[in-house]
């Protein structure tokens, strides 16, 4: 029952013009028991107050307070960044998880290893040319392990605090895998603009950074 309910489990990224369409798709799962999943709610700030409603109302009913209409299987999934405008009360009735980077270089760059697509064997090492991939995915890594690490370290690691994500990675590690399957010889001016400075350059806004 709950792999079929994940199958079926619809996913919408909020942002400008999403919340009526988010209501809409919460309606009619509560109907027939299934799951929606609403995603980046901190994107949406100007949401965030009906969303705390639908919930409210959602809770009053499970409760007692009023006529409960929700299937039994339904179930609301939300994800965000930590933000001030997130709904406390949605916080303090639900069922929290969170996602934090491992700590120390190593841990980092182990939990890289076992996650795509790094974990895919045939991703790893069905590269033409895989001793090249493996020392520069190795590199990568490091770099990416580092990055955050210095994010600990408040303004002495980044004059501002740079949201690097895992997603930089997975990006950066198939652009890599391509280039490098691609060409007979590493490209490396190409990776260092297309990596450094597009994928994690990108999010640097302070120079000095």
């Amino acid at each position: 029952m709950q792999k079929k309910k994940y199958e079926t489990m619809k996913s919408i990224s909020l942002g400008q013009n999403q919340g009526p369409i988010a209501e809409k798709v919460i309606h009619e799962a509560r109907k027939v028991g299934s799951w929606v999943l609403l995603q980046n709610c901190h994107l949406y700030p100007s949401w965030m107050p009906r969303l705390e409603q639908i919930c409210e109302q959602m809770e009053m009913r499970s409760s007692g307070r009023g006529q409960d209409t929700s299937h039994s299987s339904f179930r609301l999934w939300l994800t965000s960044y930590p933000s001030e405008v997130f709904p406390a009360t949605v916080l303090q009735s639900g069922i929290k998880m969170t996602n934090e980077p491992p700590l120390g270089l190593k841990s980092n760059m182990n939990g890289s290893y076992k996650t795509e697509p790094l974990c895919n064997p045939s991703f790893f090492s069905g590269n033409s040319s895989s001793g090249n991939f493996k020392k520069i995915a190795f590199g990568l890594t490091m770099f990416h392990a580092i990055l955050l690490q210095r994010c600990n370290y408040g303004p002495l690691g980044w004059n501002q605090n740079h949201q690097f994500t895992a997603s930089d990675l997975q990006i950066s590690m198939r652009q890599l895998y391509h280039f490098i399957d691609k060409y007979p010889n590493v490209p490396f001016n190409a990776l260092k603009y297309i990596i450094g400075q597009c994928n994690y350059g990108g999010r640097v806004t302070e120079s000095a950074d």
